[in-house]
């Protein structure tokens, strides 16, 4: 229901202006209502702020390939892959430049790593069997320090005290009229 999230979207919009995804989903809106000229006013303003948005991306995509423009619907395809897998922008894509590469493009998505992973460094598996004693001494040294940091992170979790939590749920149950479950 495009028609109704519009007035609410340009509430936010005047509330926190240049917010990417508010300008993004303003341009769908309009775009889904067929009202074309705010839908790439808001969509060129959110990849002016998010230049790799997906969606805004791929709607610009689609409003160039009707237009006809080639150049710039590839220009917001590749933009499009290169932040987010979609299938449809992958046909996009191929209808305007058959020899475009998707895989090529998606392998440059950006990959959060997670700390712990980072900072592990496993050995390399020994290629003599007289070499398996010291990777299996070093192997152990890396889960021990993998215990401990777990160990670490979990004591930094502050303990609930479970009575006063179930104490919270039933008040906040009971206040809104639900029946605290038996």
């Amino acid at each position: 229901m495009p028609e109704k999230s519009i007035p609410i979207l340009e509430f936010w919009n005047k509330q926190k202006p240049g917010e990417p995804t508010l300008l993004a989903n303003l341009g769908n809106a309009y775009f889904k209502l067929g009202d074309l000229n705010n839908a790439m006013k808001y969509l060129q303003q959110c990849v002016q702020k998010d230049s790799l948005h997906p969606t805004s991306n791929k709607i610009l995509c689609i409003m160039y390939l009707k237009k006809g423009d080639t150049k710039k619907a590839e220009e917001h395809a590749t933009r499009s892959l290169t932040a987010s897998y979609d299938h449809e922008v992958i046909s996009m894509l191929r209808q305007v430049n058959s020899k475009a590469k998707p895989g090529v493009i998606m392998s440059r998505l950006p990959v959060k790593e997670f700390p712990l992973v980072k900072r592990t460094k496993l050995p390399s598996m020994p290629s003599k069997l007289d070499e398996m004693e010291a990777f299996l001494v070093e192997l152990n040294a890396e889960k021990e320090s993998i215990r401990l940091t777990i160990e670490a992170i979990k004591s930094r979790i502050p303990k609930q005290d479970e009575d006063a939590l179930q104490q919270k749920i039933l008040k906040s149950k009971l206040s809104y009229g639900i029946l605290p479950s038996q």
